[in-house]
């Protein structure tokens, strides 16, 4: 055989078995309702709540259970409030990209810190106070665990899911992770007391969510996926962002009476059944909330007061009010930032790191 041959038979048997060997392949069609699809997590994997359970006695923070929250109006979203007062749905569909944000060389940068943030990759809840998602205090009506359907990036995202009315003593379904603030610090275990994070410039939460119930929401019928508590114990009212209407915008609860909500007229519906981008300001200070989602501006919350100006305790999930019976949640890639300096462009989200340049 000719060097010739010789040439042409390598380059043959190179492109028929590729460059190292390997092949791939994509992976089959998962149904997103459906839990039995999931990949199984390896054994031991701890993808559950640890609430009630009793921590060992010690110095640290983990000598207290789970928050229970008051079923009294004060504390969360949607159960007793006073009905919020009407804002203007929208009426003028977007036409225009949304705004151009400021990312990399010659951009201007923002002075921030991550605080904290999970993307799930653990495979587990170990990066939440209490190192759970609340699990426990569901009942056959509800769960959530960590899941390899529909994740964001990476393996991993957490799935929650309602299949049937709550029968909990306060008739609410409960599927969240929560953290508990100490200073800029993220205790391992809830306390309810102490003083959480003291942010006078504001925070800036980005989460990704994706919804898909089996009706629109109104009429009493409604899912909060944020949540903060500016004290410890639960004793001042929350702040909430959720779905509460049928026009399907995301809305905060709890900033009424005295706060103003101003929805974009350009605002959309929350989109179903795929991955949205929420992010989210929050400064009692200056008694404030903005929303994006997917980058656009969607509400303005001006006046909110809160005696307590820090942020103890906090929540992401699938909470709701009890006569949910068909929602799947899919959640991906968390963080939470705290602005050392103001933001005062609302137009533009505050996608840290991402859109928006962070100085180093």
């Amino acid at each position: 055989m000719n060097s010739k041959q010789l040439l042409f038979t390598a380059l043959a048997a190179a492109l028929f078995f590729g460059c190292d060997g390997a092949t791939t392949s994509s992976p089959a069609d998962l149904d997103p309702r459906d839990p039995s699809t999931d990949e199984p997590v390896d054994p031991g994997t701890d993808i559950g709540g640890d609430a009630g359970v009793t921590a060992p006695s010690g110095d640290d923070a983990g000598t207290a259970v789970e928050p229970t929250e008051p079923t009294t109006p004060v504390a969360d979203a949607g159960t007793a409030t006073p009905t919020p007062p009407p804002t203007t749905p929208p009426t003028t569909p977007p036409t225009t990209e949304p705004p151009t944000t400021c990312v990399g060389e010659g951009c201007t940068c923002i002075r921030a810190r991550e605080l904290w943030a999970d993307d799930f990759e653990t495979g587990d809840n170990s990066a939440w106070t209490g190192r759970g998602y609340g699990d426990p205090w569901g009942d056959a009506c509800q769960s959530t665990a960590v899941s390899t359907v529909h994740p964001h990036s990476g393996r991993y995202a957490q799935r929650s899911e309602i299949v049937c009315p709550s029968s909990s003593p306060d008739g609410v379904h409960r599927g969240y992770g929560g953290l508990q603030f100490s200073g800029e610090d993220v205790l391992p275990a809830h306390t309810n007391t102490g003083t959480g994070l003291d942010a006078p410039n504001g925070i800036v939460s980005t989460f990704h969510t994706w919804l898909e119930p089996g009706y629109e929401f109104g009429n009493g019928r409604w899912v909060s996926l944020f949540t903060i508590n500016p004290t410890c114990g639960y004793t001042e009212r929350v702040i909430t962002l959720g779905l509460d209407n049928p026009d399907g915008i995301l809305r905060p609860a709890h900033h009424w009476p005295e706060g103003t909500l101003t929805i974009e007229p350009d605002a959309q519906p929350m989109p179903l059944g795929r991955w949205v981008r929420i992010t989210v300001y929050v400064n009692f200070y200056s008694g404030e909330m903005h929303v994006w989602q997917d980058g656009r501006s969607v509400e303005h919350v001006t006046g909110i007061t809160r005696q307590t100006k820090q942020m103890c305790q906090w929540h992401w999930g699938l909470y709701a009010s009890g006569d949910n019976t068909d929602v799947v949640m899919f959640e991906d890639d968390m963080s939470v930032w705290k602005l050392d300096q103001a933001w005062t462009d609302w137009s533009r989200e505050p996608w840290l790191g991402e859109t928006q340049s962070v100085c180093e």
